[in-house]
């Protein structure tokens, strides 16, 4: 299922211009035709390996594995790389929503106005506990007013996260904790700090670094979730040639003519008007209710 041919092994760490060079040697030993397919294969196993791990970053560095989770994948490319990175971060289940090409701008239109206010503390946490609950009020009411700047009437307006910055005396790195009236700060500080670290050093004092808080316009009732329809096979698909790790006719699917509950099998391909979704060998999609296109590996 991943693009990936002995020629470009590690061309992720390599970059482009080492790959280019071992390309240029392969036209001169065994002709250009092939070399020219490792080229555009090893092209895409580095945008795949750098997608990866910008995700990485932001997930299991942080304590969060991937694994636990769906990937979501939009964008007119988003489909085009989203099992390969899946397989590449051990995620089983792709969502490539309807309209994924133009999910940005639809989420730019229906995106509630939020702003947020903070300040920063600096203060041992025993010391700034007293105040904390005026500094809260205070730094809402001045989230409250920047989103009504906004021309958003007071009364659809809430505040959605009330954010602690902590850390233990000495450290320079912070920890966020949503702030909960009903559980201690130092408790939900040690189990967020046990959470990514796996202990929480004992009899050390916690400094508060700051205080955010965001407000935001209230969103649109939710819809009732669509009930999940009976399987149901695809239409007859068209064929088409494609590279998956060699050249091959593959399913070619038109993502209008899938109905709710259509199951296929990769490798194939589909498409719509503003985006195409690759599904690798080893993996299966269906249409869900809401006309997402779910992927998961067999």
């Amino acid at each position: 299922g991943r693009f990936g041919i002995p020629l470009v092994v590690g061309a992720a760490e390599r970059g482009f211009a080492a790959l280019a060079e071992e390309v240029r040697q392969a036209e001169s030993e065994g002709g250009e035709a092939p070399a020219r397919e490792a080229l555009l294969a090893g092209l895409l196993a580095i945008a795949d390996e750098r997608t990866a791990d910008a995700i990485r970053t932001i997930s299991v560095r942080r304590g969060i594995d991937p694994a636990d989770y769906a990937l979501v994948a939009f964008g007119g490319a988003g489909g085009q790389h989203a099992c390969a990175v899946a397989e590449l971060l051990g995620i089983g289940t792709v969502l490539v929503p309807a309209d994924a090409g133009l999910l940005s701008a639809l989420g730019l239109g229906a995106a509630a106005v939020e702003r947020f206010a903070q300040r920063q503390v600096l203060e041992p946490l025993a010391a700034a506990a007293e105040r904390l609950a005026a500094l809260l009020a205070e730094l809402e009411d001045e989230a409250r007013a920047a989103v009504a700047a906004e021309g958003v009437a007071r009364q659809e307006i809430a505040v959605t996260r009330r954010l602690l910055h902590l850390r233990f005396l000495g450290q320079d790195a912070t920890v966020a904790v949503e702030h909960d009236r009903a559980v201690p700060v130092e408790e939900a500080f040690a189990a967020a700090y046990r959470a990514l670290f796996g202990y929480a050093p004992e009899g050390r004092g916690v400094e508060l670094e700051s205080v955010h808080v965001a407000a935001a316009s209230r969103p649109a009732e939710p819809e009732p979730p669509l009930p999940q329809p009976p399987p149901s096979k695809a239409p007859a698909p068209a064929r088409r040639r494609a590279w998956f790790d060699g050249w091959r006719e593959v399913p070619a699917y038109d993502r209008e003519a899938l109905a709710p509950g259509a199951r296929f099998a990769g490798p194939a391909l589909v498409f719509e008007a503003h985006a195409t979704t690759v599904v690798p060998a080893g993996w299966g999609g269906r249409v869900d209710g809401a006309g997402g296109l779910l992927l998961a590996r067999s």
